[in-house]
C-alpha cells in the first residue's frame, strides 16, 4: 500500500512544481508535507515488511513442518510394491529438497506475492478513483498480458512434472552409490558411477532446457506488458488532458499507480516461477500422501484372537506367487504344504526357489492374487490361499498378525540407536512397548526383558563387555561397533523379545560360529518347546519342506527324504564332501566317523533332539544349505558412537576467499549460457533509467500550456519511442532468462557430479559417521546444487538488471544534478549495510536448517530402505513419532530469524526515506532556481527508481544467503583431503604397481575411529605370493579387519602392512587397488543392467564370450539367460527381486573378470545353496592358482584345502597352520571344526 500512496503523493508534488512562475513558499510547504508523509510511510513500510518476512518465515516452517510429517507418515505406511519404485534416496531429497522448495514458496516467496498482489490492487484503485478512463484503457492490456502469461505457462507444468519424476530416479541411484563406498572404491568404480549418474542428469537437464524456454516466455511478456503501459499511457494520457480536461496532477497519479502495478508484476515473476516449481513438487508430494497402500497397517478392522487360544498352524494351499516387478516369473508355483503348530519346520531349497518368498506372505508384505472367477467352485475352494489357525491372512487384523510373527533374516537389518533401543523395538504392540520418553525409573522391567532375550540370543557376552554396555549405540549402515555375526545376534535378540507365537530364522544364524549357533539354537528349542511357537528355523525340524524354482518338490522327515534319494539327498551328498576325512589320521582326536562329515540319522538324533521319543535332524530351513559348517562375513567396520560423534566439531566451512573464486570457476565454465544472460539483463537493466528519462521529457512535454496539438505530437513521440522500448525488452528478457537459466540447469548438473566426485574420493571413516550417512548425503547433494546454481537464474536477472538499473539510474541523477543526488543517497550506506547483514544472519539460520533437515532426512531414509524390518516390527507409528520429536528438538533458533527482518524492513523502507530526502532537498535547489524543472522530475524519477531497484535486490537475499550456505558446503567437500596417510613411494617401487601378491602385516593394531579398544592387536603375519589363506574364528573377532586393511579402506593405527616389500602407503592408491578384488557377504548391484554390473570397474570393452564364461564359472548364466534381454536386463533396485544367492553369484562373476592378483572372499559363498557353492568353490579354486587368495569363512569345510589357515579371536590371532597341523594341536582350531560335525 506504501507505494500507491507514494504516488499520490508523488501527484500532489508535481502538481505543486509544474506550473508557470511557481511560488517558493508554497513549493516549499508542499515539499515539507510530502516529506514528511514519505518519512512517515516508509517507517510502517520498514515495520510491516520485517513482520511479513517474519510471520510468512514461521508459517512456512510450520508448514513444512506438518507436510514433511504427512509425507513421511504415508510413506512408512506404504506396501512394498510401492518401494519398488521408490528408494531411500528419493524419499530422503523429497524431504529436503521438494519440501524445502514448497516452504520457500510458502514462505517468503508467497509473501512477496501478496505484496505485489495487493500493490497491484491499491494501485488500480487509486487510478480509478483519479483518472477512470485512463485506468480503463491501462487496465485492458493486463487480462492480454495474463492470457499470454497463461499460455506460455501451461507447456512448463508439464516439463516440470518428468523433472520432479527423473530426480527422483537419479537421487535414489546417487543413494545406492553412497550406501556402498566399499564396494565403489573396492573397484575403483567412482568414474563409472559417475558417469551414469551423470547421463541420468543429462535427461534432466535436457527438460530443464526446455523449461528455461517456458520461463523466459513468462518473463519477457510480463516485461513486455509493463513497457507497453508507458507507451499506452503517453499516448492516451495525452488526449484525456487535452480533450477532456484531466488534471496534469491525476495523470502522473494514474501513471505512476499502472507503473507500480506493473512494476509489482515484473517484482514478483521470479516468485511466480518459485511457486509454479512448489506446485509441482506438490502435486508429486500430494500423491504420496494420498496414495492408499494395498495393505495399511493402520486399519484396525480384521480378527484379533487371543494369542493363548490361538493356532499358529500354517497352510499353503495351491499357492502361486508372482512378484509385480517380474510377471513373468512364478516364485511360488502351486505349491501345497502345512507347518503344524508348535512345531520346527524346516524349508530348504537353492536359491531363488522361493523360501524367503513364503516369509515375505506370512508377514502380508505381498498378498496373494485372488483366484480367476473362470474357475469352477469346487477348483476354487482353497486354491491360492495362505491360512494361519484356519482362517486367510487377509482375516487378521495386519498389525496383530504381524506382532505375532518374529523374522530374522541372513542379512539383519539394525537401526541407529542403542543396542538396547535396537532390542526394545521387538516390543513394539506389546504391554511392554518401549517408550524413549519415559524416565529411566519406568525402564526397569523392559531392560531386564532385552537382557533377557540378550542371553538367549549368546549376546550378552560381549554386549555387556561394551564401554557402555546396552547403551552403546550402533550406526545402522553396516557400520559401527559391531561386526556380522554379533549383528545378527541382536537382531536374534529383537526377535526373542516379543516372544512371538510364530519365528522364521531366514538364514537368521548363517553369520555366527558354530559354537554359539549351537547354544543359540538350545535357547531356541527350549524356548519353542516351553511356549509351543511355530518355528521355521534352521535345525531340528520335525517336517522338512524341499523347494525348488518356486515348486515343492519333496517333504517329509529327514530319514524318508534321504531314502528317495531326491533333491534334498543331493544337497546332503553335495555338502558332506565337502568335509570328508576333514580330521583323518587324528588318532586320538574325533573318530574317523565322527569327523567324516557323513550326516547320519543316529549322530543328529544324538546332537539335536527335541524329546527322546521323537529325535530331530539338523537341517536348513529358509535357507540355501545344510548347517554343517555354515558362516558368513563379518563387518569390523567401527565408527563413532553418537555422543562422541556429537561432540566433534563439524567441518569448518570455507571463507569467501576461499570459495568465491571456485564460484567464479564454475560460473566462467558455462561463459556462453551466463555471459550472453547478463549481457541481456545490462540491457534491460538499462531501459528503466532510459524510461526514466524519458519520464522528465514526458513531463515537460505535459507542461505546456495552451498548445495542445504540440503537447500530443510531443507526446506521441515519446509513446513511440516507449513501444520500440517494450519490443527491445521482450527480446532482452527472452534471451536473457533462457540462457541464464539454461546455464542454471548446466551448472546444478556440474554441481552435483563435483560434489559426488568429492565425497566419493573420502576414506571410508568418513562415511562412519553418523552425519555422513548416505540418506543424509544424498539429499544434501541435490540440495546444495540446486541451491547454489538456481540463484544465477531468475534471482540473478532481476538482481543483474536490477543492479544495473540501480547503477544507470544513480549515475543519472547525479548528471542531472550531483547536488540532489549527493544527499539522497546519504541513506544508501545504511541500506546496504542492512542488506549484508541480513545475507550473514539468513545465511547462519540456513546453516542450522541444514543440519536438521540433514538428520531428518538420514533417519527417514534409513528406515526407508530397511522397510521390511519396520514393518515386520509394526514400527511406522514409532518411527513417525521418533521424526517429529528429532524435528523439533532439531529446529533451528528463531533469533537469526527476528535479526534478519529488521535487516529486511531497514532495506524496504529505503526507497520511501530517499523520496523523502529527494522531495525535501530537491524543491530547495528548484526554489533557487539550480536546476531546472524537467531535470529535477527526472532526477527525481532516477533516485526512486534506483531505491525501487535496491528494494528488488532486498527480495532475494534469503535466495542469495540459501546459496552462499550451499557453495560453501560444496567447497568444504572440494577442499577436503583424504584422510588417509601417504609416504612418498620408495626408489625400489615399479610404476605402474602391479602386485605379486606377498603380504606382510608387522605388528598391526587397529583402533576405530571413536572405540576404546582395538579390533586387531599387534597382529604379524605372512602371505606368500600365490598362496591361499583363509582366517576363522568366532564372530567379532578381527577376521574382516584383516581383510579391510589389506583393501585400504583403513590403515593401521600403528605396525606396517606391506605388499611385495613395500609400505601400501608408498604405493598409490588406485595402482593399488587396481591389483584386488573383493566379494563380500552383502551382495551390493547398482541399477542397471546386468552387463554393467558384472563390468564394474573394467576400463576396456568386455565381450559377450568373455562375461558368459565368468557367469558360468559364477553359475549364474543360465538365470540370466533365462530372461528376456539377458545381460542387458536391469536388476532392479539394488536387484531386490533377486535371491540373495543370485545376487552374490552375479558379485562372484564381477570379482572373477576383474582377473585380480589378490583375491579376498569374504563369506563369498555364504548365501549360495550347496550344489551352486560346489561349483562356486571349484571356480575359486581354479581362480586361485598364481593368485593370492585369502579368505574369511566361518564355515570350515570351503578352507580346509587352504595352504595356511589362521585362527583369530579377540583381534590376535591365536593360531596357525594348514588343516591337518592345526587339528593335530588341538587347539582352537580343533574345537571349531569338533562343534561343527
Amino acid at each position: 500500500m506504501a507505494f500507491p500512496a507514494l504516488d499520490i503523493v508523488y501527484g500532489r508534488w508535481i502538481e505543486a512544481q509544474a506550473v508557470p512562475n511557481p511560488d517558493s513558499s508554497h513549493i516549499t510547504h508542499v515539499a515539507r508535507w510530502t516529506a514528511l508523509a514519505c518519512l512517515g510511510m516508509g517507517i510502517v513500510q520498514g515495520i510491516a515488511a520485517g513482520s511479513f518476512l517474519t510471520c510468512f518465515s514461521l508459517a512456512s516452517a510450520n508448514l513444512a513442518a506438518r507436510l514433511r510429517l504427512a509425507y513421511v507418515r504415508s510413506v512408512v505406511h506404504q506396501d512394498a510394491q510401492f518401494f519398488e519404485d521408490v528408494g531411500p534416496g528419493e524419499v530422503g531429497t523429497r524431504i529436503v529438497k521438494d519440501i524445502g522448495t514448497v516452504k520457500t514458496a510458502a514462505g517468503e516467496k508467497l509473501g512477496f506475492l501478496i505484496w505485489g498482489f495487493s500493490t497491484l490492487v491499491a494501485a488500480l484503485i487509486t487510478s480509478f478513483i483519479v483518472a477512470p478512463r485512463l485506468a480503463g484503457v491501462l487496465f485492458a492490456i493486463l487480462p492480454v498480458g495474463s492470457i499470454l502469461f497463461a499460455a506460455v505457462t501451461a507447456p512448463g507444468e508439464k516439463v516440470q512434472g518428468r523433472i520432479t519424476e527423473a530426480d527422483g530416479k537419479a537421487n535414489t541411484f546417487l543413494e545406492q552409490i553412497l550406501s556402498s563406498i566399499r564396494i565403489v572404491q573396492a573397484f575403483a568404480a567412482e568414474n563409472v558411477l559417475i558417469a551414469k549418474y551423470d547421463e541420468q542428469l543429462h535427461g534432466l537437464e535436457k527438460d530443464g532446457t526446455i523449461r528455461a524456454a517456458v520461463k523466459a516466455l513468462e518473463v519477457s511478456v510480463s516485461y513486455f506488458v509493463l513497457t507497453l503501459v508507458y507507451s499506452t499511457a503517453i499516448w492516451y494520457g495525452s488526449q484525456e488532458v487535452t480533450k477532456h480536461g484531466l488534471a496534469v496532477s491525476s495523470f502522473f497519479t494514474c501513471f505512476w499507480n499502472f507503473f507500480n502495478a506493473l512494476y509489482a508484476i515484473a517484482n514478483i515473476m521470479p516468485h511466480v516461477a518459485a511457486v509454479i516449481e512448489s506446485a509441482s513438487a506438490q502435486e508429486h508430494l500430494k500423491k504420496v500422501i494420498n496414495r492408499k497402500p494395498l495393505r495399511d497397517v493402520r486399519d484396525t478392522s480384521g480378527l484379533r484372537p487371543e494369542a493363548s487360544d490361538w493356532s499358529a498352524k500354517i497352510d499353503l494351499n495351491h499357492v502361486t506367487f508372482i512378484y509385480p516387478s517380474r510377471p513373468d516369473v512364478k516364485s511360488l508355483d502351486n505349491v501345497t504344504a502345512t507347518i503344524d503348530a508348535g512345531k520346527v519346520t524346516a524349508i530348504v531349497g537353492p536359491s531363488g526357489s522361493g523360501k524367503s518368498t513364503i516369509a515375505g506372505l506370512l508377514l502380508r508384505l505381498w498378498d496373494l492374487a485372488p483366484v480367476d472367477e473362470k474357475q469352477n467352485a469346487e477348483e476354487k475352494g482353497d486354491a491360492n490361499q495362505l491360512l494361519i489357525g484356519g482362517t486367510g491372512v487377509k482375516a487378521y487384523n495386519l498389525s496383530w498378525l504381524r506382532s505375532q510373527i518374529s523374522v530374522v533374516r541372513q542379512d539383519p537389518q539394525l537401526f541407529t540407536a542403542t543396542i538396547f533401543e535396537n532390542v526394545a523395538h521387538g516390543l513394539t504392540g506389546t504391554p511392554y512397548e518401549y517408550d524413549p520418553d519415559a524416565p529411566e525409573a519406568d525402564l526397569s522391567a523392559t531392560r531386564a526383558l532385552v537382557q533377557e532375550a540378550l542371553e538367549k540370543a549368546q549376546a550378552w557376552s560381549f554386549v555387556s563387555s561394551l564401554p557402555l554396555g546396552m547403551d552403546t549405540k550402533v550406526s545402522g549402515a553396516k557400520v559401527g561397533v559391531l561386526s556380522g555375526g554379533q549383528r545378527q545376534r541382536i537382531a536374534v535378540a529383537r526377535a526373542l523379545v516379543r516372544k512371538p507365537k510364530i519365528l522364521v530364522l531366514d538364514e537368521g544364524t548363517s553369520a555366527l560360529d558354530a559354537e554359539i549357533e549351537r547354544r543359540l539354537m538350545d535357547e531356541i528349542h527350549a524356548e519353542q518347546q516351553a511356549r509351543g511357537m511355530t518355528t521355521i528355523t534352521i535345525q531340528a525340524a520335525h517336517n522338512i519342506i524341499v523347494m525348488d524354482q518356486g515348486r515343492l518338490v519333496e517333504q517329509g522327515r529327514y530319514e524318508d527324504l534321504l531314502q528317495q534319494k531326491g533333491l534334498f539327498a543331493s544337497m546332503v551328498a553335495h555338502q558332506s564332501t565337502g568335509s570328508n576325512g576333514a580330521v583323518a589320521g587324528d588318532n586320538d582326536g574325533i573318530s574317523e566317523t565322527e569327523s567324516s562329515g557323513s550326516i547320519t540319522p543316529k549322530r543328529l538324533a544324538q546332537q539335536s533332539s527335541v524329546s527322546s521319543e521323537h529325535p530331530i535332524p539338523k537341517v536348513p530351513v529358509a535357507g540355501n544349505k545344510l548347517p554343517l559348517l555354515s558362516g558368513a562375513s563379518e563387518n569390523e567396520m567401527e565408527a563413532a558412537d553418537s555422543k562422541r560423534e556429537s561432540d566433534v566439531p563439524s567441518e569448518n566451512l570455507p571463507l569467501v576467499g576461499t570459495w568465491g573464486p571456485r564460484y567464479w570457476r564454475y560460473i566462467t565454465a558455462q561463459f556462453p549460457w551466463f555471459g550472453g544472460g547478463s549481457l541481456a539483463a545490462l540491457g534491460i537493466g538499462a531501459t528503466f533509467p532510459l524510461a526514466a528519462w524519458l519520464v522528465g521529457l514526458t513531463a515537460k512535454a505535459f507542461s505546456i500550456q495552451d498548445d495542445d496539438a504540440r503537447l500530443r505530437r510531443e507526446a506521441y513521440k515519446w509513446s513511440l519511442a516507449y513501444l520500440f522500448i517494450a519490443i527491445g525488452v521482450f527480446v532482452m528478457c527472452f534471451a536473457s532468462a533462457f540462457l541464464l537459466e539454461g546455464g542454471v540447469e548446466r551448472m546444478s548438473r556440474r554441481l552435483r557430479t563435483s560434489s559426488l566426485r568429492a565425497i566419493l574420493r573420502q576414506e571410508v571413516e568418513y562415511f562412519d559417521r553418523e552425519s555422513n550417512s548416505s540418506g543424509a548425503l544424498t539429499a544434501v547433494v541435490s540440495t546444495y546444487s540446486s541451491s547454489a546454481s538456481s540463484v544465477l537464474g531468475m534471482t540473478w536477472l532481476e538482481v543483474s538488471a536490477s543492479s544495473w538499473n540501480m547503477i544507470g539510474a544513480v549515475l543519472l541523477s547525479f548528471i542531472l544534478s550531483w547536488k540532489i543526488s549527493v544527499i539522497s543517497f546519504i541513506p544508501l550506506p545504511a541500506a546496504v549495510l542492512a542488506a549484508y547483514l541480513n545475507v550473514v544472519v539468513l545465511e547462519k539460520y540456513e546453516s542450522k536448517q541444514k543440519d536438521s533437515l540433514e538428520k531428518a532426512s538420514a533417519y527417514a531414509a534409513e528406515h526407508v530402505e530397511n522397510i521390511q524390518t519396520v514393518a515386520a516390527l509394526g514400527r511406522e507409528g514409532a518411527v513417525l513419532r521418533h521424526f517429529e520429536l528429532e524435528m523439533e528438538r532439531r529446529a533451528p533458533p528463531r533469533r537469526q530469524l527476528y535479526l534478519a527482518s529488521v535487516g529486511f524492513g531497514v532495506g524496504t523502507g529505503f526507497v520511501l526515506l530517499v523520496s523523502a530526502v529527494v522531495m525535501a532537498w530537491g524543491t530547495s535547489v528548484y526554489a533557487r532556481g539550480e536546476i531546472t524543472l524537467p531535470a529535477l522530475t527526472t532526477a527525481l524519477e532516477a533516485i526512486i527508481l534506483a531505491g525501487f531497484s535496491a528494494t528488488r535486490v532486498f527480495s532475494f537475499i534469503p535466495d542469495i544467503a540459501r546459496a552462499v550456505n550451499a557453495f560453501r558446503n560444496i567447497t568444504a567437500w572440494e577442499l577436503r583431503q583424504r584422510q588417509m596417510q601417504i609416504l612418498p613411494p620408495s626408489a625400489s617401487l615399479q610404476r605402474p604397481f602391479v602386485a605379486q601378491g606377498d603380504i606382510e602385516f608387522k605388528t598391526c593394531s587397529l583402533q576405530y575411529r571413536g572405540q576404546q579398544r582395538n579390533a586387531l592387536c599387534d597382529v604379524s603375519l605372512k602371505i606368500k605370493a600365490g598362496q591361499t589363506v583363509a582366517f576363522c574364528g568366532p564372530s567379532g573377532g578381527g577376521k574382516s579387519s584383516i581383510l579391510a586393511l589389506i583393501n585400504r579402506f583403513y590403515d593401521p593405527s600403528s605396525g606396517t602392512l606391506e605388499v611385495d616389500g613395500n609400505d601400501v602407503r608408498t604405493i598409490p592408491l588406485p595402482e593399488y587397488r587396481s591389483n584386488l578384488s573383493i566379494v563380500t557377504q552383502d551382495a551390493i548391484l547398482y541399477d542397471g543392467s546386468f552387463r554393467e554390473n558384472i563390468t564394474l570397474g573394467i576400463g576396456r570393452e568386455i565381450s559377450d564370450a568373455e562375461l558368459e564364461d565368468v557367469c558360468r564359472k559364477a553359475y549364474i548364466y543360465d538365470f540370466i539367460s533365462s530372461l528376456p534381454d539377458k545381460f542387458d536386463t536391469n536388476v532392479g533396485l539394488k536387484g531386490a527381486q533377486m535371491s540373495g544367492g543370485q545376487r552374490q553369484r552375479v558379485c562372484i562373476a564381477r570379482a572373477l573378470l576383474r582377473d585380480p592378483k589378490i583375491l579376498l572372499l569374504d563369506e563369498a559363498t555364504s548365501a549360495l545353496d550347496v550344489e551352486s557353492e560346489k561349483y562356486i568353490q571349484k571356480a575359486f579354486d581354479e581362480a586361485s592358482q598364481g593368485r593370492t587368495t585369502i579368505c574369511v569363512a566361518h564355515r570350515l569345510s570351503t578352507i580346509r584345502n587352504a595352504d595356511v589357515i589362521y585362527v583369530v579371536e579377540d583381534g590376535q590371532i591365536m593360531e596357525f597352520g594348514n588343516h591337518a597341523s592345526l587339528l593335530a594341536r588341538r587347539g582352537r582350531y580343533f574345537d571349531l571344526v569338533k562343534m561343527q560335525l
